[in-house]
């Protein structure tokens, strides 16, 4: 069972079930399809919601962060990542002739879960601390103009399936030389473990 979630771009640990979900939570739907906050009225920055974080003292960068969330809808892309992830593993659950009443079980319970467990006023101010431990105030400005524009809002809507199928080329790819890698690296494993 535990092949079955080797590879991919599974995202979140769950319980028993499932051994290992784990990817980027950050994936952005739509610029044009922002979702609201609860607790934060609409198009409202929370300056300070991070705290400790070096370089920005005054809130700035957080603030900017946290309105990039909203314009590439980082909560919406967390459920449509996770919706996808939950199709991936359907797929190969199927294909290893897993039985179809215990699929619709695993589905449920996962979705259960991502109801349950996944708070987006968790996460929201561990994404905006990683953007601002990334980029300064300045350059989250310069993010932000650009996601407002006709680009930055294909970027926002695009650049996730993009990047997903980006790592598969190359963990595809990266498969293909895996034997070749094996036979070397164990060439000078044996070499110094003779010693």
């Amino acid at each position: 069972m535990k092949k079955l979630f080797s590879g991919g771009h599974l995202i979140f640990a769950a319980a028993a079930s499932v051994s290992c979900l784990a990817t980027d939570l950050f994936v952005p739907r739509s610029a044009a399809q922002s979702a609201p906050v609860p607790g934060i009225p609409s198009g409202e920055s929370v300056a300070g919601e991070v705290t400790g974080i070096k370089n920005d003292p005054d809130g700035v960068a957080t603030t900017l962060a946290l309105e990039i969330l909203e314009v590439t809808d980082a909560r919406g892309g967390l459920k449509i990542e996770f919706d996808s992830t939950v199709d991936d593993l359907v797929a190969k659950l199927k294909a290893s002739g897993f039985p179809g009443d215990g699929i619709e079980a695993v589905q449920a319970t996962l979705r259960q879960w991502f109801e349950r467990e996944i708070r987006w006023e968790d996460i929201r101010p561990r994404l905006a601390e990683a953007y601002v431990g990334v980029f300064s105030a300045g350059e989250l400005e310069a993010l932000l103009a650009f996601y407002r524009t006709p680009a930055g809002k294909k970027a926002a809507a695009r650049l996730p399936d993009l990047f997903l199928k980006t790592v598969a080329i190359r963990q595809e790819y990266a498969a293909g030389k895996q034997e070749i890698l094996n036979r070397e690296i164990g060439l000078v494993i044996n070499k110094y473990k003779a010693r």
